[in-house]
């Protein structure tokens, strides 16, 4: 009959709908993996211990926890921001990685614990070798990078920056070379301290916390050498 309308099965086309938004979000979310700065790693897996961390790009020429320390049995650690890694040894005097044969390793205090509630990582640059946190000096550096991640033995660790501070290594009123506060009121000035004096506008407010990350480099664009650029970071 002419005017006999189509018999529609509104099964199967919910059923073919259905799969074709199945497809559609697994291309995306290929896309999205794979594009430069998502969670596609290039080198490392995603920490299953820690579902809510991303997994972290990096340049096809760094290195991760393991391989760093089956260079360097000292490396304890690492940082990883903007596609590089960090490698952090545990210092056994406080010297031996001020030397510029050693700065391709940033390096923790020799006297730091575990329960330790600020752990201070001393990038070590100097005029004649300017490898390690060498961008942290620019600021529209950090405000583009304003999270990073550790690896230690325990997994991977996501830290948000509260504060980029330019300061001295005699700076009373802030003592980002303090790595045990006696309580949380401490903490918890020391990241106003560092909130309130920082140099650039950071995307973050909550500044409470059980512990923080201290990042430190040296300063030489005036030739002193006392001057230092302080990072503070929570996890968050």
């Amino acid at each position: 009959m002419e005017n006999e309308k189509p018999i529609i099965n509104w099964k199967s086309a919910l059923i073919a709908a259905g799969v074709l938004l199945v497809l559609a979000a697994m291309v995306i979310s290929l896309l999205v993996r794979s594009s430069p700065g998502s969670s596609g790693c290039k080198d490392c897996d995603a920490d299953s211990s820690n579902p809510g961390i991303p997994e972290i790009s990096l340049d096809s020429d760094q290195k991760i926890l393991s391989e760093w320390i089956a260079i360097n049995s000292d490396v304890i650690m690492v940082v990883y921001i903007d596609y590089k890694s960090y490698p952090v040894v545990l210092s056994k005097d406080n010297t031996e990685y001020l030397s510029d044969d050693n700065q391709e390793f940033a390096y923790v205090d020799m006297n730091y614990l575990p329960e330790d509630n600020n752990l201070v990582i001393y990038g070590n640059s100097s005029a004649k070798n300017d490898k390690m946190f060498m961008q942290f000096k620019h600021s529209d550096f950090i405000k583009n990078n304003q999270v990073f991640w550790i690896e230690t033995d325990e997994g991977l660790m996501n830290y948000q920056i509260v504060g980029y501070v330019l300061t001295t290594t005699e700076d009373e009123d802030f003592l980002w070379w303090n790595t045990k506060f006696l309580s949380d009121m401490q903490l918890n000035s020391y990241l106003a301290a560092a909130n309130k004096n920082t140099k650039i506008s950071l995307n973050y407010s909550d500044l409470e916390s059980e512990s923080v990350v201290t990042l430190v480099t040296c300063d030489l664009s005036k030739g002193l050498t006392n001057k230092r650029i302080v990072i503070v970071a929570i996890p968050v």
